[in-house]
C-alpha cells in the first residue's frame, strides 16, 4: 500500500530540488525540515516550482511545490503526495502602476482567489 502523506522524516538523505533561497516558501519548506533535524541532499534550486517539477519528472530529486504546480504534473511522470505539516504558498496578482486593472483582471483575481480558497 502507497503511503497517501508524506512527512519531512521521508525526505531524510533524499536529494531535494529547492526553490530559491530568499522566497518565503523555501523558508517555510526549510523550517518543516529544521525542526525535525532531517538531512536531505539540496544540491538544485530554481526559482520557479514549474522547473523544479521538470526535474523531478527528470529524476534529479524530490521536492516540494504548490499544488497548482503539483496537479499541472501529475500526469507528467512524477509522484503527488500531501505534505504534513502544511505549507501555506503565497500568490500575489501585480498590475502596472500606471493603469487601473481591468474589469476582466479584477475578475481573473477573483476567480483566482476562490479557487485558492477551496484547495484550503
Amino acid at each position: 500500500e502507497a503511503k497517501q502523506v508524506i512527512e519531512p522524516r521521508d525526505f531524510e538523505g533524499e536529494t531535494f530540488v529547492s526553490l530559491s533561497a530568499g522566497s518565503t516558501s523555501r523558508h517555510l519548506i526549510d523550517q518543516a525540515f529544521n525542526r525535525g533535524d532531517i538531512r536531505r541532499m539540496q544540491r538544485i534550486e530554481t526559482n520557479l516550482s514549474e522547473i523544479m517539477c521538470g526535474m523531478v519528472s527528470s529524476g534529479l530529486g524530490v521536492g516540494i511545490c504548490d499544488p497548482f504546480t503539483a496537479r499541472e504534473f501529475a500526469t507528467r511522470g512524477i509522484v503527488v503526495r500531501p505534505f504534513v505539516p502544511r505549507i501555506d504558498f503565497e500568490f500575489a496578482a501585480v498590475f502596472p502602476v500606471q493603469h487601473s486593472p481591468s474589469p476582466v483582471a479584477l475578475d481573473l483575481v477573483e476567480t483566482l482567489r476562490l479557487a485558492l480558497q477551496g484547495l484550503g
